[in-house]
């Protein structure tokens, strides 16, 4: 806690110059919806501060706020950038940031919040890595959350006006809305590109802590923050997605890491480094439906259904194959040691699509986005 000693002078309310011109909210509304910030309504955590759920009014829908640690000398930064980074940028696949709150606590001491979309089912690890025992995503749950990820980093790259390197792409970053949309979130430690070229000019990243496993390794050697940075990222992510395993996995070690392990089982042995769960079924429907009859007819109807149910296994099989090979290779190329050799975010957004547009094509329909909810 900031000692009262140490706090502003200035008058709270006021509007501050190095923040943009966001709707502000009051501190007692933030206390009241979220119970007092109680650790009932608390839904998730970090370096930078807590995150409540909480509901403004009976109208709107529920609101995620963010409370920032101030004993962290870095989150007034984070708060600044995040709203810096946020103001003029709009993507589906972004986090809306609301408005936020600058002022005193009722102890009289300095507080800051921001005040975001809620997103109904969670950030992506606790649907990766389930301390419960919960079903995992399917292939294609994992096909549209990596499409969508990689929409809003190209965006961020090459679609916004000045371009925006996200410096901390990772599973508990990227939020999922009641349709199981990816969302990107936290933008406390991006950076604004110039214009001239991918990175930022005449900075280094000394301060850009990211989170281990998928920081890329440049930027531990002093680099700018780059998009070629976030690439890498994004290629660990994608790794992860469909590996099912953190690249802090303990079986790692110091080596092989995750990019080595889902190397080992290209392209033949590929079932051997994926999550499992993607070859235990879910994605496709049975080829033929039940009709009722006399008896003579449902046994030719059951021999005709088990035929065609072998055969729809087999090419399963081969669609399922096929594509977990191509996007782990995309993840392997990614995430490159040498930043000028990896992909663009351009082009890995149009392959991702291609690759789930042609699974979903091959398959007999495709499920909609289903709806699940996870505590």
């Amino acid at each position: 806690m900031i000692s009262k000693s140490a706090k502003s002078k200035k008058n709270p309310s006021a509007e501050d110059p190095r923040l943009p011109n966001f709707i502000r909210v009051s501190y007692r509304d933030l206390h009241r919806v979220t119970g007092g910030f109680s650790s009932e309504y608390l839904i998730g955590s970090g370096g930078f501060g807590m995150v409540y759920k909480g509901k403004l009014d009976e109208i709107n829908p529920p609101v995620a706020v963010k409370v920032l640690k101030l004993e962290n000398r870095d989150a007034y930064k984070s708060l600044a950038t995040e709203l810096n980074a946020l103001r003029s940028i709009r993507h589906r696949n972004l986090v809306g940031v609301m408005s936020y709150c600058s002022s005193l606590d009722h102890n009289g001491d300095e507080f800051r919040a921001l005040v975001f979309e809620y997103m109904k089912n969670g950030n992506l690890d606790k649907w990766l890595h389930p301390m419960d025992g919960s079903p995992k995503l399917s292939l294609v749950q994992r096909l549209d959350i990596a499409v969508d990820v990689a929409s809003a980093l190209h965006y961020l790259h090459d679609l916004c006006e000045t371009p925006i390197a996200h410096c901390d792409l990772k599973p508990s970053n990227v939020l999922l809305d009641e349709d199981m949309v990816a969302h990107l979130s936290d933008f406390g430690i991006s950076r604004i590109l110039s214009t001239k070229d991918t990175t930022l000019s005449g900075t280094s990243t000394i301060g850009i802590k990211g989170t281990v496993g998928y920081t890329p390794p440049e930027y531990g050697m002093g680099s700018a923050a780059s998009k070629e940075g976030d690439v890498y990222s994004f290629g660990i992510l994608l790794l992860e997605l469909f590996s099912g395993r953190r690249p802090t996995d303990h079986l790692f070690g110091e080596s092989p890491n995750l990019r080595d392990f889902m190397i080992a089982g290209l392209p033949d042995t590929i079932s051997r480094v994926v999550d499992p769960v993607l070859f235990l079924g879910g994605d496709m429907t049975e080829a033929v439906e039940q009709d009722g009859g006399d008896e003579i007819t449902e046994v030719v109807e059951l021999q005709h259904r088990e035929s065609n149910f072998k055969e729809a296994t087999l090419m399963r099989s081969i669609q399922y194959h096929d594509c977990i090979v191509s996007l782990v290779e995309i993840g392997i190329a990614c995430s490159l040691e040498a930043a000028p050799e990896r992909l663009k975010m351009a082009d890995v957004s149009q392959r991702l699509e291609c690759i789930r547009d042609a699974f979903v094509t091959n398959n007999i329909r495709r499920r909609p986005r289903e709806r699940q909810e996870r505590s």
